[in-house]
């Protein structure tokens, strides 16, 4: 649209972006060097009532500028990307404010959304994202009700239509857990998808206890296995003959086969923050590797409780999200995941 790059400014092209994630990987990987990617969980806020989530509940934000101040420290330290989640995201009315900082620092900058309220806000957020991720789980009204939210569905379809419209340079998704829930329809965001112009990514859901919940027992949300494993059988099918599914096919076959077994080295890649600062330590959530607003990110990085964790993941697949699966294997240069996630990276 006519003024966008006087607002957002220039970006370097995908393919440049890419590269630059591909030397930091190779740099942490045999120079030593810490993490390049931040997971920031930036408010436990969310009014839909998601039975899968981990996420939503109560926790202390810090105001935006405290949040940029960090964000000028981890530029110095080498991180380039960074992704805002939730809860919900949009609920933060500094949200512009920070990602219009983010970008302007340089940082390769995104959101994952419900899209509830994505259309009222596009304005002020969109023209500063690199990519914008739209949590879905089933192609039709029915997901309003597995969320509790009236409207939810088509509200996140306008959304998404006005989101591309003002920044056509961004990365637009649609991400999609397989539970016992969403299934069997959540297979149906696949046509959605291509009807829309767009691709999707399905995740396992992670289970346990929700982090800002107390007191509440374990979520427990997976399908019974044979139904999970024939489910990605289907979408590995679906890949093969061409339909915009994001996943690798060693993600899809590895669920496919009931063998979500990886080393993992996420901690190596990738900084997780909550809303209040503190760094997770997901082997020990009540063990945090320290907090961004309170200590410096240096001494967190460097500290003993980190490289613990770095030690400790690597005999560690609990998580089954793509997310964690893929960058892992992404650092050891799977060949398959590379060239998927390049795949991904370069095309609309």
């Amino acid at each position: 649209m006519a003024g966008f790059d006087d607002m957002a400014g220039k970006r370097p092209s995908r393919g440049r972006l890419f590269a630059r994630g591909l030397r930091h990987v190779l740099a942490g990987r045999f120079l030593g060097r810490g993490p390049f990617l931040i997971s920031h969980l930036i408010t436990a806020r969310c009014f839909a009532r998601c039975p899968t989530c981990l996420w939503r509940g109560e926790c202390p934000e810090a105001a935006a500028g405290r949040v940029l101040a960090f964000y000028n420290s981890a530029r110095e330290a080498g991180f380039v990307s960074t992704n805002f989640w939730g809860g919900e995201p949009l609920l933060r009315e500094d949200l512009p404010e920070i990602l219009k900082g983010c970008h302007r620092l340089g940082f390769v900058t995104g959101v994952v959304t419900n899209g509830y309220l994505l259309a009222e806000r596009c304005n002020e957020i969109v023209p500063w994202l690199d990519h914008l991720v739209i949590s879905l789980d089933l192609p039709s009204a029915a997901h309003d009700d597995l969320r509790g939210v009236p409207g939810l569905f088509g509200r996140a379809l306008a959304g998404i239509e006005q989101a591309r419209r003002l920044n056509g340079r961004m990365k637009l998704l649609l991400n999609a857990v397989v539970s016992r829930y969403s299934h069997p329809g959540v297979l149906g965001l696949v046509d959605l998808a291509g009807s829309l112009g767009t691709t999707v990514t399905f995740e396992v859901p992670d289970e346990g206890l929700p982090r800002f919940r107390l007191g509440e027992g374990e979520i427990r949300s997976r399908l019974p296995e044979a139904e999970e494993r024939a489910a990605f059988r289907e979408l590995l099918r679906r890949k093969a003959a061409g339909a915009p599914i994001n996943n690798s096919r060693t993600y899809l076959r590895a669920v496919a086969e009931g063998r979500l077994r990886y080393p993992c080295h996420l901690p190596q890649a990738c900084l997780r923050i909550g809303p209040d600062g503190r760094v997770g330590n997901c082997l020990h959530p009540d063990r945090p590797l320290g907090n961004v607003f309170t200590s410096g990110l240096r001494e967190i990085l460097d500290g003993a409780a980190a490289r613990e964790l770095v030690r400790e993941s690597a005999h560690c697949s609990r998580c089954t999200d793509t997310a964690a699966f893929e960058t892992s294997l992404f650092w050891t240069l799977h060949p398959e995941v590379a060239a998927n996630t390049l795949k991904l990276f370069l095309t609309s």
